[in-house]
């Protein structure tokens, strides 16, 4: 993939302060991924609107999900309302300065969608469909071994392609950011993990084969951990 996606959190079904962060953490997924394929079935969306396939082996919180890039020929405090009309299940809306997160769920599937501007009269997005049967399960799989107790997770988005893996995760925790900085390293160490020396130490782990970029910014008196890791998918 491109860039670590960093910097980027949350679900529109979490705390409303993480919705800025969410559309910039799908953004980022959906620019990193070049060569869209057309969508398998096509989801119906306002007029004159595209939508592409992001491919497949994409996963959020462990479950398979169903990725579009979408584009709407107009504004985004008019493209969302629009699309809510066009697929109900997108019932939960909120619209901010710049862009809008709509979310729902039915059948067993969980649906989120960001929009921002692509210009004055166009707005660029995302949908994703989860299929979430077992949604705890796999929220209690995601955790690394060297988080501590009490980290909260409010992102998980891995993706597969040509023989690696790639997971994209954010966590809060009640610990200021220092303490959680110098917890978390003495944990990857004690986990296997050592700072890669071409980069900052606190920034980037390696482990085998496996890399680790992690961000941990100040949140509401606690920390966030933003990470990326990237590894090798065993055959």
């Amino acid at each position: 993939m491109g860039a670590p996606v960093l910097q980027r959190s949350r679900p529109a079904w979490c705390h409303a302060r993480w919705g800025l962060a969410t559309a910039a953490c799908v953004s980022m997924i959906v620019a990193a991924h070049a060569g869209q394929q057309p969508a398998p079935v096509r989801l119906p969306l306002p007029p004159g609107s595209t939508q592409a396939s992001l491919g497949f082996g994409m996963r959020l919180y462990g479950m398979p999900a169903d990725i579009r890039v979408i584009e709407i020929p107009m504004p985004v405090a008019q493209a969302a309302p629009a699309l809510a009309r066009h697929l109900p299940v997108l019932s939960d809306l909120g619209v901010h300065p710049g862009f809008a997160i709509l979310s729902g769920q039915s059948a067993g599937q969980l649906w989120l969608a960001v929009l921002e501007p692509a210009g004055p009269q166009r707005a660029r997005g995302s949908i994703a469909v989860l299929n979430a049967p077992a949604r705890h399960e796999a929220l209690l799989r995601a955790k690394p071994t060297w988080l501590p107790a009490g980290a909260h997770l409010h992102l998980d988005f891995s993706d597969a392609d040509h023989g690696a893996r790639t997971i994209h995760q954010v966590w809060t925790m009640a610990l200021p950011r220092a303490a959680a900085a110098r917890v978390i390293a003495e944990r990857l160490r004690q986990d296997g993990w050592h700072p890669d020396p071409s980069h900052d130490a606190a920034s980037r782990w390696m482990r085998g084969a496996a890399s680790l970029d992690i961000v941990i910014v100040a949140v509401d008196g606690g920390s966030g951990i933003l990470l990326q890791q990237h590894e090798k998918v065993r055959p």
